[in-house]
């Protein structure tokens, strides 16, 4: 979701530090007009909707490799609050964003396609409850309203189906929605043209930067399914005790930050294949962003090098061709 604000990230392909919800981005340029301004927003919501697509095929057909599980709906919503406030205008004309959440993706296939939910669709009520309390201030510039609409929707969902009252052309409509369960993860997109991924146990986050760079979804269902397996072995937990900074690349320190890399590597090219996603480019991507990044990490001791992920991912691959010929379980 098109957030205008972000936590710095860590490491790239790694586990980030806790979110936080008010720091501004600025990835945007300042419009001099609003529908200067409405092409970026655009590039923008096709990223996100690139971005819900594949994260949602990984998050239900990968759900065999997640300990951890939650309801998933298959629709993200934006606010007006959460755009900086010079862009806020320019959103409300884009996306006809007001008072309530507006759907801003609907993932093919999911429970709420299933439902009839469109982009551009206006959620009035949950359970009954209204979700305009849930923004304090139309013009308020925080992330707090959509986190309170997605805490609530799954704790809705988490008991069964839930009511959801909508607006679409001037009419509201009810609809059930019967919940989906996959891995535990939100998955949303921050626009900065480094190429970067994070993860912090509740949330994934994809710079936008790293969506272009990926042409293809096979290459961006990596980057995803990477920092979603991260979110599953609740890395960042582990790492707690791990300072970050210069003493986090020394020692033990680092052999515990490279473990998580290695282990969220292999992970990945399972619940890319449970997906259907094609693993055997992920070698070539490999080297290819080891290429773009002029080498970077290649020597660090956190990271493994470039070179040494793609041998291990071709090692991976056999292995999953091998178990999917047997007719085994595709499991770790």
């Amino acid at each position: 979701m098109p957030i205008l604000k972000y936590a710095p990230f860590f490491l790239l392909l790694g586990v980030g530090q806790p979110l936080t919800a008010a720091t501004p981005q600025g990835a945007l340029p300042t419009p001099p007009g609003q529908h200067e301004a409405a092409p970026a927003l655009r590039t923008l919501q096709d990223a996100d909707e690139r971005v819900a697509r594949i994260s949602y095929r990984l998050l239900v057909k990968g759900a065999e490799l997640c300990p951890l599980k939650q309801a998933i709906s298959g629709f993200s919503i934006h606010h007006i609050t959460q755009y900086r406030k010079k862009d806020q205008a320019a959103a409300a004309v884009s996306f006809g964003l007001g008072d309530h959440p507006i759907v801003l993706t609907v993932a093919e296939g999911s429970a709420a396609e299933r439902v009839g939910l469109r982009p551009g669709d206006a959620i009035l009520a949950v359970n009954g409850a209204e979700t305009q309390t849930l923004f304090e201030s139309r013009t308020e510039h925080s992330y707090a309203g959509v986190q309170k609409f997605e805490a609530m929707l799954e704790e809705a969902m988490a008991q069964g189906p839930v009511e959801l009252r909508y607006g679409r052309d001037k009419e509201q409509r009810v609809v059930a929605l019967e919940p989906e369960y996959g891995c535990r993860s939100r998955v949303q997109v921050v626009p900065t043209r480094a190429l970067r991924g994070r993860a912090d146990g509740v949330y994934v986050q994809v710079s936008t930067g790293l969506v272009d760079f990926a042409r293809d979804d096979d290459s961006l269902a990596l980057w995803i399914a990477h920092e979603i397996a991260h979110n599953i072995f609740e890395h960042r937990k582990h790492l707690n005790g791990v300072p970050r900074g210069l003493l986090g690349m020394v020692g033990k320190n680092a052999a515990r930050i490279r473990a998580t890399e290695l282990e969220a590597d292999y992970v990945a090219l399972y619940m890319m294949a449970l997906a259907g996603y094609d693993i055997s480019k992920t070698p070539e991507f490999w080297r290819k962003l080891g290429k773009r990044s002029g080498g970077w990490l290649s020597s660090s001791p956190t990271h493994p090098s470039w070179g040494a992920r793609s041998q291990r991912a071709e090692e991976t691959i056999a292995e999953i061709v091998a178990k999917q010929a047997r007719g085994e379980r595709l499991l770790p």
